[in-house]
């Protein structure tokens, strides 16, 4: 089944019913990159981003930039644009250490450039796995193959003849025919001429609206079905200029904080502003999924930030509905803390976690049971997540007094119990269903792929503290501090084989970086279970 018709139907009527219509804007012009086609601000966010880390330059926006690329590009050469990190890299460059940012002309003439890119491409030919040294200069590589490819007019503008060339091949700016070419250089002139005020601002709008106007007829008429609907192009536009998940991530922390002067008084009014808070900021959360499952037509669940934004969203369900049931606004506190995490990281890395449009692998196109799988397994990583926070505020809260909150240990105890339970049904489901598509797509149901392997020891130690607590092995101490154990093994399949391993048969989810990161989080986790073990034995030998 082709998922990607399902989401084609759902844009149509999330347009049908929406008032974003009107003609192509600068922001909006059509581009193709990177295997789809997008609009040009998403196109000029992503590449200053890669290029330079952030997605403004001195205060000013991606698209300005870009602008200034593509009409003079040669004051760039000198200006430090590209960013270095690794340490290690500049030091074979002999960079400066201390500095982060350096020119295209300077980094593009080092004699030592051209022998590091051979050597990285031995071993991408090779398939080795790369380090943080060598991931460092396949990322120098493609900054410098960007950042020429746009000022020397690779930027692909034009669509293909209506039944000529085949329809993903459109025409660079360098290869379009002059009086195209010199339709395009008059909208980037008018935009210039907006942005840079050498003209009254409503005359500059008007010639830069007509500009735009004559390029896109022009390109309807030749591209026909090629050239894609304003509302199309519209709807990423929104996505990039609302960016949904960025205020998702404040209005959470500002819930959990509510939640919290909640406990210090003025307990029921903070309380239903809390609520308002975080159910406002999932509503928010669900419409950029809504955004983002439209534009690449799929569900987004594809790549890492993709399953963590997915997670966070998880979280806050789960945390919704058992603090509803229970009508306990602790566990919404804990719920928006955790999607607060989730969404700081993701918005906080995106070196790490690739946060771009981007479309699917071929194997993982058109196929709803993996969809589905996905989806699943990483829903189960939510409730599990759940339970680790609930967990953290269960053993904090024991150390704190344990026979006065006694109680609400205990009841802590039992919501990570349902939560685990909820996560091993969810975790058994996906992976039988991982076992689905890996008989449609590889012709086994189960090979100990490190993902497979992974995720059955995951489901083996939940599994255990679940059976643990049903003969009584594991009081309510013993089901806090195990809910923040496990969870370094959901952290391991989640995040370990993918971007510590590096190996099996799910090479389209890997990636690098972070892991000192997420080392030193699950090791600060288990100093404090250690620690809360410690005088939880002390206390108990004490009382014997």
């Amino acid at each position: 089944m082709n998922t990607g018709s399902l989401f084609t139907g759902l844009g149509a009527l999330f347009f049908s019913i929406s008032l974003l219509a009107g003609p192509y804007t600068y922001e909006s012009l059509p581009v193709q990159e990177s295997g789809r086609v997008k609009p040009l601000i998403t196109v000029a966010q992503e590449t200053l981003q890669m290029i330079h880390g952030k997605s403004t330059y001195e205060g000013k926006p991606a698209l300005h930039i870009l602008t200034t690329w593509l009409l003079v590009p040669e004051p760039w050469m000198k200006k430090e644009i590209i960013k270095i990190d690794h340490h290690g890299l500049k030091e074979a460059l002999s960079f400066d250490k201390e500095k982060k940012y350096f020119t295209p002309e300077e980094v593009a003439a080092h004699p030592r450039l051209n022998i590091l890119f051979s050597d990285l491409q031995v071993r991408t030919s090779r398939k080795e796995k790369l380090d943080a040294y060598y991931q460092a200069i396949q990322r120098l590589e493609t900054q410098l193959l960007t950042f020429y490819g746009i000022t020397q007019g690779g930027l692909r503008i034009f669509p293909p003849k209506n039944g000529g060339e085949p329809s993903d091949h459109w025409q660079s700016l360098r290869d379009l025919d002059p009086e195209v070419s010199e339709l395009f250089f008059k909208i980037l002139s008018a935009y210039s001429a907006r942005f840079a005020g050498s003209m009254d601002k409503s005359v500059a709008e008007q010639n830069l609206k007509l500009n735009i106007e004559a390029f896109t007829l022009k390109a309807q008429q030749e591209g026909g079905d090629s050239y894609p609907a304003y509302e199309e192009m519209q709807t990423e536009v929104h996505y990039q200029k609302l960016k949904p998940f960025f205020w998702t991530w404040i209005l959470y922390l500002t819930a959990a904080l509510v939640f919290a002067f909640s406990f210090l008084g003025l307990s029921r009014p903070l309380a239903w502003t809390g609520s308002i808070l975080f159910m406002g900021a999932f509503a928010l959360h669900t419409y950029g999924f809504i955004l983002r499952s439209i534009i690449t037509q799929r569900p987004p669940v594809s790549n890492m930030y993709e399953t963590v934004i997915w997670a966070g969203w998880g979280v806050v369900l789960f945390a919704a509905i058992f603090s509803f049931l229970r009508k306990k606004t602790w566990i919404a506190l804990v719920g928006a803390s955790i999607a607060t995490l989730c969404m700081l990281v993701a918005d906080f890395a995106p070196v790490i976690l690739d946060g771009t449009l981007q479309p699917l692998e071929p194997v993982l196109r058109s196929n709803l049971w993996l969809t589905i799988h996905v989806m699943t397994i990483t829903l189960s990583y939510a409730a599990f997540f759940l339970a680790f926070g609930v967990g953290d505020y269960g053993v904090f809260l024991y150390l704190k007094d344990k026979i006065k909150n006694r109680q609400k240990v205990r009841e802590l105890a039992q919501v990570c119990y349902h939560l685990i339970q909820i996560g091993v049904i969810l975790l058994t489901a996906g992976t039988i269903l991982g076992g689905v598509w890996a008989d449609y797509s590889w012709g086994r149901f189960w090979g100990w792929d490190p993902k497979e392997t992974w995720a059955f020891i995951a489901l083996m130690g939940y599994l255990a503290i679940l059976h643990a607590r049903l003969v009584g092995w594991v009081k309510d101490f013993g089901m806090l501090a195990g809910s923040i154990v496990s969870f370094s093994l959901v952290i391991m399949a989640w995040y370990g084989v993918n971007f510590v391993l590096g190996a099996g048969l799910h090479s389209y989810g890997f990636g690098a970086g972070g892991i000192e990161y997420v080392t030193g989080f699950v090791a600060l986790h288990m100093i404090f279970v250690g620690y809360a073990w410690f005088v939880q034995s002390a206390e108990a030998r004490l009382e014997e």
